[in-house]
């Protein structure tokens, strides 16, 4: 049986994965090269893509809801911890999981939002996104996804449904919005290199590289991309 995930993460010796098929989460061990199956969280073991995301703090492993409401922690002493998140619970909730310092910010895929959970102290609070932003329909291409970047203590994530980047500054909690428009529709992913952010597209057939300068050069995807696929 092949086990699906969405991501990993590592916490000293250990892999995390969270399966995105079913209510399971796995340990494999560097050293050994071993994999254990975990005793999964309260809910329903069939049910899928339950959390989008994990991250991991101080030896401690935080699975991040996509299709469940809550965060579960895992490591303490009483095994698994539910954290509740405000706000209405929905499906496809978060996809994007970025760690600051003691913060894990989540970014919501399905609805135009984002939390910030102070890990010591379980306070959750939602982040104010400048009404600026203007975005169509969500739809399936989802609001944002899990790949940003952190430049000089800022976090750059694309945006999946409108061709922009957001900014995030964690000193503030304020939120920058950068226009690239391109002739594609929406990014999926990111990478600075000094002199700016390439950017692949969520839908299309055009890869950008956005400069600081506010220069924008695109680069056409080889024939087997169709604009109208959306691509991770």
């Amino acid at each position: 049986y092949y086990i699906n995930t969405f991501n990993c993460e590592v916490v000293s010796d250990n892999l995390f994965f969270v399966s995105s098929d079913m209510n399971l989460v796995l340990k494999y061990s560097l050293s050994k090269d071993e994999v254990i199956l975990l005793p999964p969280p309260k809910g329903n073991m069939f049910e899928m893509g339950l959390y989008g995301n994990v991250a991991a703090f101080d030896g401690c492993v935080y699975l991040v809801p996509f299709n469940y409401g809550n965060i579960w922690k895992y490591g303490g002493e009483n095994g698994w911890e539910e954290i509740p998140v405000p706000g209405s619970a929905n499906k496809r909730r978060f996809l994007g999981a970025v760690l600051v310092e003691h913060y894990i910010y989540l970014l919501g895929f399905g609805r135009k939002e984002i939390y910030k959970f102070n890990i010591l102290t379980y306070q959750i609070t939602e982040l104010n996104i400048n009404n600026k932003l203007e975005v169509s329909e969500i739809g399936d291409e989802g609001f944002l996804g899990s790949d940003y970047e952190i430049i000089d203590g800022r976090i750059f994530v694309p945006v999946m449904c409108a061709n922009k980047i957001l900014e995030i500054v964690p000193e503030t909690d304020s939120i920058n919005v950068i226009n690239v428009p391109s002739r594609s529709n929406g990014y999926s992913g990111i990478i600075y290199d000094g002199d700016g952010f390439w950017l692949s597209p969520r839908k299309g057939r055009y890869f950008v590289h956005y400069l600081l300068n506010g220069k924008i050069e695109e680069y056409e995807l080889p024939n087997e991309y169709k604009s109208d696929e959306m691509y991770l």
